[in-house]
């Protein structure tokens, strides 16, 4: 397990052996990793199996898969990373190779696989507004945006109504945004800003609530 390749994200990996097959898989805090998998021979079985990054070369025997799966066709599996670390993939034969989600490192036998993995990265949203404002009057909506950069959509709600897009928050380089708004109507006004999911990034929203009077 400790000598074990670094799997590159978003390439197919195929490999046939004999026992279990090691990856290393860089995870930061709340990265959310799917693994796309199957056997490359339809109807033959296998699993897979996610271990957390205190496991080790001496500990494997006795820890349990964090999570695991196995099919004899394609599927998916998605966790979000806690904690993060170097996380270990086993690719292994069902069944034979583990008992109650433990690996038997002694296995012999063959498996044939397919595999991707896919990485996005959390991302995170804040808002702060005030909490009582005069119709006519303007006001603005701090925010910030951590975990990458990108543009923030704004949107508003009247009285728990639909959302409406108001603007595009462009946020500096320290990742800060601000919008200005002006209310022509009273009651409840709640807002909103949300980072759209993205190839490499999970999304992220944040509201706030304020009474126009």
């Amino acid at each position: 397990m400790a000598s074990a390749p670094m799997i590159p994200f978003g390439q197919e990996q195929l490999n046939t052996l004999n026992g279990i097959d090691f990856w290393r898989v860089p995870l930061r805090e709340g990265d959310r990793l799917t693994l796309i998998f199957g056997p490359q021979q339809q109807g033959r079985w296998v699993e897979v199996c996610l271990l957390t990054p205190d496991v080790s070369d001496t500990t494997a025997g006795n820890q349990p898969c964090y999570a695991r799966l196995a099919d004899v066709s394609d599927n998916k599996t998605t966790l979000d990373a806690r904690p993060g670390g170097n996380w270990t993939l086993a690719v292994l034969p069902y069944p034979g190779c583990e008992s109650g989600g433990i690996l038997n490192l002694r296995c012999n036998s063959g498996v044939s696989y397919h595999l991707t993995a896919f990485v996005k990265h959390r991302t995170r949203v804040t808002l702060r507004a005030p909490t009582v404002v005069r119709h006519g009057s303007a006001f603005y909506v701090n925010g910030t945006l951590a975990g990458t950069r990108g543009a923030v959509a704004i949107q508003q709600s009247w009285n728990g109504g639909a959302w409406s897009t108001v603007g595009v928050a462009r946020p500096s380089a320290r990742g800060t945004f601000r919008v200005r708004l002006q209310p022509r109507r009273t009651g409840a006004l709640r807002v909103r800003a949300t980072f759209p999911e993205a190839p490499s990034y999970i999304s992220s929203t944040a509201a706030a609530f304020v009474r126009v009077l």
